[in-house]
């Protein structure tokens, strides 16, 4: 039963994502959990929220590759992450009520609460100083995509922006689950 026959479904999907724009490729690619939860509101329209976790680790080869201090060892732990709560609404594409299949487009704007903790460890000559550090945002933020449904499982590729002090954040997901009606 496609999306279009429902007059409520809700999903709890798992996939990977990943970090983009200034620094992204000091940051391994990680994974998101979570889920949308959404109401019929016209044939072609639907209204809800959309939840999730996402999370990423350092890249420790390019990270101490970049610290370039040789006789150091160098040691790098910690992880950014990212807890959407986001107001959506999706857009379904025409097709036959029959269709198990259902195409749409989905856009949430919301609270996004970012996270980032590290440690850098650095061991010379009998010495070891580790410098630490942590940050935690609460912004507002818009994700975008669209994605399929079919049947009982979805699949949802998504782009979020996150406003942040120092610029944007941004980072994609892809992800995919289990839809259920009620």
């Amino acid at each position: 039963m496609g999306t279009r026959a429902r007059q409520a479904a809700f999903s709890i999907n798992g996939g990977i994502a990943g970090l983009t724009g200034d620094g992204s490729e000091y940051w391994n690619r990680g994974f998101t959990a979570g889920g949308n939860g959404f109401f019929t509101i016209s044939s072609y329209v639907m209204l809800g929220v959309r939840v999730s976790y996402n999370r990423w680790t350092p890249d420790d080869d390019m990270l101490v590759g970049d610290l370039g201090y040789a006789g150091i060892d160098w040691e790098v732990s910690g992880s950014r992450s990212a807890v959407e709560i986001a107001p959506s609404l999706r857009f379904l594409a025409p097709a036959s009520e029959a269709s198990p299949v259902t195409f749409f487009a989905q856009i949430g704007v919301g609270l996004y609460i970012m996270d980032a903790e590290t440690a850098i460890t650095a061991s010379y000559a009998g010495r070891t100083e580790t410098y630490t550090g942590k940050r935690s945002e609460d912004r507002i933020g818009v994700t975008f995509g669209a994605g399929i449904d079919i049947g009982y499982i979805e699949i949802l590729p998504l782009y979020t922006v996150v406003a942040t002090d120092e610029e944007s954040t941004g980072y994609y997901s892809i992800s995919a689950g289990a839809v259920f009606s009620f």
